[in-house]
């Protein structure tokens, strides 16, 4: 059964796509592990925004946001001046990104696993499962087969500079082919 990550997995993460993006300040990277780790499943993306007091058509008049907007005092005072700006998108992409970092950490140790037992695949390719969305240091692991834990990279690269990484890891058989099984 899958399970969420606790604040403390998630921390690097969050801290690591706040400097990113800078909708936030840094020094919320706390809170937001706190609250990703509790909300994880329940679309955290939107649902954040609304914690705290709903602010009120006044106080939204006030910020010239649309009268029928919803987010929380709570959320509304943790975005930074420039994640204001972005009004409600700013959480969007920062939590977008620490959620997808977290996911290609926990794929990358269980793929590291499945190698050092040679179970159930003979090596991992590492693919952009959005054509030409990748960074340029990644295209070189692209055509590569990776057959012990050891030279299995981290994904994203360490000088991806994409808002999200789109690449992944993929598990290959040695059979990519159904010909290749008779011969």
């Amino acid at each position: 059964m899958f399970q969420p990550p606790s604040e403390s997995e998630i921390f690097s993460d969050v801290s690591e796509a706040i400097r990113h993006f800078g909708h936030l300040p840094e020094n919320s990277a706390f809170w937001l592990s706190t609250v990703l780790s509790q909300l994880w499943l329940a679309n955290p993306e939107r649902t954040v925004i609304q914690i705290g007091e709903p602010l009120e058509a006044g106080e939204l008049a006030k910020l010239n946001l649309p009268r029928w907007t919803t987010i929380g005092c709570e959320a509304w005072e943790k975005l930074s001046d420039q994640g204001r700006s972005f009004r409600l998108e700013g959480f969007v992409p920062t939590i977008t990104r620490a959620m997808r970092r977290w996911h290609l950490n926990r794929d990358h140790q269980k793929m590291r696993r499945c190698l050092a037992r040679g179970f159930p695949f003979e090596h991992i390719e590492v693919i952009a499962t959005i054509p030409f969305a990748y960074c340029r240091d990644v295209q070189s692991l692209f055509g590569k087969k990776f057959e012990s834990a050891q030279s299995l990279p981290t994904l994203p690269v360490g000088t991806c500079d994409c808002d999200q990484c789109f690449c992944r890891y993929r598990p290959a058989s040695g059979f990519e082919n159904l010909n290749d099984v008779t011969k």
